[in-house]
């Protein structure tokens, strides 16, 4: 039983890790687009999902 527990838990961390990365990517893309651009991109990133 804690050996189940043990490997969600460690898929559990590999998933928030990757979403950080994921995050982290989209961050720096972001920051490097000129300003219209980004606006445009903020607008379509409010009407997504909150539970990707």
């Amino acid at each position: 039983m804690r050996l189940i527990i043990l490997k969600l838990f460690e898929i559990e961390r590999e998933l928030y890790n990757a979403r950080l990365r994921l995050i982290n990517w989209i961050f720096e893309e972001i920051s490097i687009q000129p300003v219209n651009k980004k606006n445009e991109i903020k607008e379509k990133g409010k009407k997504l999902p909150l539970n990707l």
